[in-house]
């Protein structure tokens, strides 16, 4: 141990006590930085990643999720060389952010270098496999966005999107409770019931002969393993969080760390350009990223206390949820307890 001394050679009290201050303080940020990043319930292998950067980890509150006026500094840093890709891929289920992260990248990446699309092997929402609809994988990027498990089953039960038609949907939607939907087979979704192996369903419609699942949340499990396998068979994929890109700054962060990994090309004004408004699927729908993060369960827990239907619900996906997949193999720490 180095032992502090002053200018003639004498040990000082005010550099002993110092030098102990400093080391307490380090262990205790040692200690605490997982906690920060929202990483108390994940393995040790992910804390590697998400303290590397495998992954995005951030954690910005509803407070600092504001207007564009943040955006003014936010430069997108400039590439010298061009890399290969040439087409970029968003890939996620229902609900994860997936129209919003498309708009993200087309607002900020070169359209003539870079084509971004909501379609890779399969349309975004599939099971996605290598077969021979897939493009060049040596010129594509994959980006596959996940969203945490709350605010995705709250969205699911409000509109699913997992019937062919309206008339279907509305015939398996009607007066259905949450708890209801959590519980109950989770049969003819028409992006996993053509699930190939080893994604489709571990159940068997006798009437249809087609695959399906005992829950929602068992559904959410296997799509999010065939989503992580996309690794193994694609050379160039990246995993982000919805969570983690609503803010413009995070969505600089991230988006400045892709750029530069992958070489992209930015767009002209080599300024972020936020998501306020973007094209639906039969309109225009305005986005607000502070207004989506406080009607968020994930980013306002004191909803557990002070709503018993919210804290209900948490509870109910808690249950239901594969944890294994959601803390661990997701390596996002995605628990709560309500």
């Amino acid at each position: 141990m180095i032992i502090p001394y002053n200018c003639t050679g004498e040990i000082t009290l005010a550099l002993v006590f110092k030098l102990f201050y400093s080391l307490f303080l380090f262990v205790g940020v040692l200690f605490t930085a997982p906690a920060i990043l929202g990483l108390e319930h994940v393995d040790d292998t992910c804390k590697s990643l998400l303290l590397k950067g495998r992954y995005n980890a951030t954690g910005h509150s509803v407070a600092d999720s504001s207007s564009s006026s943040v955006t003014s500094d936010l430069r997108i840093p400039q590439v010298i060389h061009h890399g290969m890709i040439r087409l970029v891929a968003v890939v996620g289920e229902r609900h994860s952010g997936t129209t919003y992260l498309r708009n993200l990248l087309k607002a900020n990446l070169d359209p003539v270098s870079h084509f971004v699309r909501d379609n890779f092997c399969s349309f975004k929402h599939f099971h996605q496999v290598k077969r021979d609809p897939c493009p060049d994988l040596n010129l594509t990027l994959a980006v596959v966005i996940f969203r945490n498990p709350y605010d995705w089953a709250m969205s699911m039960h409000q509109q699913c999107y997992c019937r062919k038609t309206n008339q279907e949907y509305q015939a398996y939607m009607e007066n259905v409770t949450f708890s209801t939907f959590m519980t109950r087979d989770w049969i003819q979704d028409v992006y996993s019931e053509l699930a190939q192996p080893p994604w489709r369903g571990p159940l068997t419609d006798p009437q249809s002969g087609k695959s399906y699942y005992s829950h929602i949340m068992q559904c959410r499990a296997i799509k999010i393993r065939s989503q992580l396998a996309i690794a193994s068979w694609a050379p160039h994929v990246e995993f982000v969080r919805h969570e983690d890109i609503l803010h413009p700054r995070d969505a600089h962060r991230w988006l400045s760390r892709l750029i530069a990994k992958y070489k992209l090309l930015p767009s002209k004004s080599r300024t972020l350009r936020p998501i306020f408004l973007y094209k639906g699927m039969e309109q225009e729908r305005s986005f607000n990223a502070g207004k989506a993060m406080s009607e968020s369960v994930w980013f306002n827990t004191s909803l557990l206390e002070t709503n018993k239907t919210v804290r209900e619900q948490v509870h109910l996906v808690t249950k239901m949820m594969d944890q294994t997949v959601e803390v661990q193999e997701l390596c996002y720490g995605y628990l709560m307890s309500a």
